[in-house]
């Protein structure tokens, strides 16, 4: 059996990544900017972090190439989700490991994909703490990337919850003839 402080290591690192993962959802909510609030969590919450990352990542990219001036606010917060998919990876390490004792020499250890390893409480606090740096990077980044987002959108004559999509009508071409329906 591992040590209480073995086991502490990894729920703290456990726990770190998960307010990654909520920081994903809640970013990408607030970005895609639908006027109910449970709709836009209904979109971004699908799917492991992993999945939650990948799509943090794109929608970051799409929102860059809609507006080229952001890229500076955005590049980073993209090598982030990066750096948290890495973490997570590690995360999932100790986390999906067994514990198991070896009693000729009478250690416990971690068995990680198939290797047997000491567990070491202070290279996984390391890690956790880490994953705090990169949650306050990007809490902060991700603030200042809202701001920004919402300025661009109301120079544009949108603002970040505007449900102003473009008409049917307005994606019809004047050259194109109109289409009549008989009731």
């Amino acid at each position: 059996m591992l040590t209480g402080k073995q086991y502490e290591a990894v729920g703290r690192l456990a726990l770190a990544l998960n307010e990654i993962e909520w920081a994903f959802q809640m970013y990408m909510a607030l970005l895609l900017g639908a006027p109910e609030w449970r709709v836009s969590l209904l979109l971004v919450g699908e799917g492991t972090f992993r999945h939650k990352a990948d799509r943090f990542d794109r929608l970051l990219k799409a929102l860059g190439e809609e507006r080229p001036t952001l890229q500076p606010q955005i590049e980073p917060i993209r090598r982030w989700v990066k750096e948290a998919k890495d973490l997570a990876g590690r995360r999932n390490e100790y986390v999906h490991a067994l514990v198991v004792h070896d009693f000729q020499t009478n250690e416990t250890r971690l068995r990680i994909k198939g290797v047997d390893t000491i567990c070491n409480e202070e290279e996984i606090n390391c890690l956790a703490a880490e994953v705090a740096v990169l949650v306050t990077q990007m809490h902060t980044h991700c603030g200042d990337l809202l701001v920004e987002v919402e300025e661009a959108r109301k120079a544009g004559g949108m603002s970040l919850y505007s449900t102003d999509a473009p008409l049917v009508e307005d994606a019809v071409s004047e050259d194109s003839e109109d289409i009549v329906t008989d009731g």
